[in-house]
């Protein structure tokens, strides 16, 4: 892994790790309490969290220059296209792989 991606990681992971706190923590804790109180935690284990997202923003990091060559550079779409598709493709791995990690 070369020095830009390592720094897109760190700072994807300090990114995804604080704004994850802020929602589900300061913002939407009571909520979540309220509505889907049997499935969350009264506790979040952090450290697993902090795990589950470096695995993550890894995979991200690791996973878009492939991406970024098929989309961009063989099928001619822009970065930001090629941004999207990967944000999509990780968003959905994401929602569908966390299975009640975090609530």
């Amino acid at each position: 892994m070369n020095s830009r991606l390592l720094i897109g990681n760190i700072v994807a992971w300090l990114v995804i790790f604080n704004l994850g706190y802020v929602f589900h923590d300061l913002l939407l804790h009571d909520w979540f309490q309220k509505h889907i109180g049997e499935i969350t935690r009264d506790q979040y284990i952090i450290p697993v969290i902090a795990l589950s997202f470096a695995i993550y923003t890894t995979l991200m990091s690791l996973v878009y220059p492939v991406f970024y060559s098929y989309f961009s550079e063989k099928k001619g779409l822009s970065k930001i296209k090629t941004g999207l598709i990967t944000g999509l493709f990780f968003g959905f791995l994401w929602d569908s792989l966390q299975g009640g990690l975090i609530e």
